[in-house]
């Protein structure tokens, strides 16, 4: 983990999305205490929480699920109930107080759940995976948190279960409790988080609307960081030969996702950042977006584009590469551009990066 940075808001569900080892679980760690850190700063509702200390973080109003079910969230010698109040203790200095009422409450929850409430002493091993994950979730929605990170949380899951966790956590956003989301299931990011942070190699690489984006933009965006930088020396390239401005992206109906952009010293800024998306129509070159063809395109203000479509030797899709050059100048054939291109993957097979 090097540089995450991300924000999340009351009532939202935010989804951080990576491949794996892109630093998303040690980020989450790292907020809650359970990963040593020596910088940067960690803020609920405006006040810092002290590194290193998943007490203090508890105390703070946060809550974490953990990805490994059986190593990180369940005591095996633990009754359902126990388990249950683990978080209680780390948040009220001590396990007997209120435990009457903690108790009610606890049922009330379980039965929400459809858990079966007359087995609160039942040990939680005994019960299916499905039913441990949710134990797990109201042990911290007991303690009514201000933020609650879960970890893959829906891995291991039936899909019946897996519906349940959604709805769950609609219905815990709603009460105005923030929700952090990890997963590698790009497709479950986008159905359940309103906002996506992607990570890749320990950065934050882009922090989008989930409604912009698809599991394609999603893997692009999440791809190493040596496939993505080799792609964006390809465009720095380009503009040392042509000038202008290179940019790679994916154009999928009237949006624009911008994956890396490079400009040279002279040209006319279009607009356009690393990590975003635009609609088509909003940006400088809206008729070659819109157009998504291979070939020159020159818009109403005189300023061309040539585009060609990138993909690898496996001939997966990875988006489209384009230059944009001011009026008058002489654009490179898109053969040209095409042939360049595939140097790009001139790579033994079995070291060929995919994206």
């Amino acid at each position: 983990m090097r540089n995450v940075s991300f924000m999340v808001r009351k009532g939202e569900i935010l989804g951080l999305g990576g491949l794996v080892g892109a630093g998303r679980t040690e980020s989450a760690e790292a907020i809650f205490g359970l990963r040593h850190r020596n910088g940067g700063r960690i803020l609920v509702g405006g006040k810092e929480i002290p590194p290193n200390s998943p007490i203090a973080a508890i105390r703070a109003g946060l809550g974490m699920v953990a990805e490994d079910r059986r190593a990180q969230n369940i005591v095996p010698d633990m009754t359902v109930g126990e388990n249950l109040f683990l978080a209680q203790m780390g948040k009220h200095r001590g396990f007997g107080r209120g435990h009457s009422a903690r108790r009610k409450q606890a049922r009330e929850l379980i039965f929400r759940l459809g858990l079966p409430t007359d087995r609160m002493e039942a040990n939680l091993l005994h019960f299916s995976g499905g039913m441990q994950q949710k134990v797990i979730i109201a042990r911290w929605l007991l303690i009514e948190p201000e933020v609650l990170i879960l970890d893959e949380p829906t891995k291991g899951v039936d899909i019946g279960t897996r519906q349940a966790i959604y709805e769950l956590l609609r219905e815990v956003a709603e009460k105005g409790i923030a929700v952090v989301v990890i997963s590698s299931d790009f497709g479950e990011l986008l159905g359940v988080c309103e906002r996506v942070v992607v990570v890749s190699d320990g950065y934050t690489i882009a922090d989008l609307p989930a409604s912009l984006l698809s599991e394609e933009s999603l893997t692009l965006l999440a791809a190493p960081r040596s496939s993505a930088e080799r792609n964006a020396a390809f465009l720095r390239d380009l503009v040392a030969s042509y000038g202008g401005t290179a940019f790679w992206g994916l154009i999928d109906d009237d949006r624009f996702v911008c994956l890396a952009i490079a400009n040279s010293a002279r040209s006319t800024p279009m607009g356009l950042a690393a990590g975003h998306v635009y609609l088509a129509h909003q940006t400088a070159i809206p008729l070659a977006l819109e157009g998504r063809q291979p070939g020159i395109v020159t818009e109403n203000d005189g300023r061309s584009t040539v585009l060609a479509p990138l993909s690898n030797r496996r001939g997966h899709d990875l988006g489209w590469i384009g230059l944009t050059l001011p009026p008058g100048s002489k654009l490179p054939k898109t053969e040209t551009l095409s042939a360049r291109m595939a140097g790009l993957f001139d790579t033994p097979p079995n070291e060929e990066i995919d994206a």
